[in-house]
């Protein structure tokens, strides 16, 4: 579980790294072609790796505990402004807080705003992260939301695979970067198999 929380959070450094050097590669893996990986999704999924490894490496406490929440919780936030401003259409002003979206005119509805099936599976991951980093929620609840994470991952894979984009976005709204896909698989898995010892595993 640790391992592959760790390699999503490479997967959202990767991405991440694209905004701060200008590097379109890396921002999405077919420039021009395929949606980028939003900033802010790269964030949140270097945060949310970072949680699931600290989680994984066994009972966590003290500033363990903390730092594993608070990063579980900031992406629960981006997700939750994500989808309020996907839902009502408001501009909360998040999208483009750390980098102005010069890929936008690649399947993204509004600049820098991350589709409606990243944020939800953003916050499924956020949610079952802040689980598995306390023991009194039941392991289970958590891995239940990590298979969740997993499918939207692997929808979007699928779509991918045998060229079916209503499987990479919803209608007219942003649709999700590919390598986003892969980085939710890892981290459905590591939340499904961060309390091996507990739940449905």
């Amino acid at each position: 579980a640790g391992t592959m929380a760790l390699l999503a959070a490479l997967l959202g450094l990767v991405g991440l790294t694209g905004w701060i050097f200008d590097v379109d590669v890396l921002r999405s893996v077919l420039p021009g072609v395929a949606v980028s990986m939003k900033a802010n999704t790269a964030v949140a999924v270097m945060a949310l790796g970072v949680s699931l490894f600290l989680v994984a490496r066994g009972p966590v406490h003290g500033w363990t505990a903390t730092l594993a929440r608070a990063a579980a919780a900031l992406a629960c936030v981006i997700a939750a402004l994500t989808l309020v401003e996907n839902v009502t259409g408001a501009n909360l002003g998040v999208d483009e807080l750390l980098f102005r979206d010069d890929t936008a005119d690649v399947q993204t509805r509004v600049p820098g705003r991350s589709g409606p099936n990243t944020a939800v599976a953003v916050a499924l991951a956020g949610a079952a992260a802040l689980c598995t980093s306390t023991r009194r929620c039941p392991a289970w609840i958590s891995q239940l939301m990590g298979l969740l994470v997993g499918a939207l991952g692997m929808l979007r894979l699928y779509g991918a695979a045998y060229a079916v984009p209503e499987l990479e976005r919803f209608g007219a709204y942003t649709g999700m970067a590919l390598h986003t896909a892969p980085a939710l698989v890892l981290l459905g898995a590591a939340a499904f198999l961060a309390r091996p010892d507990q739940g449905l595993s």
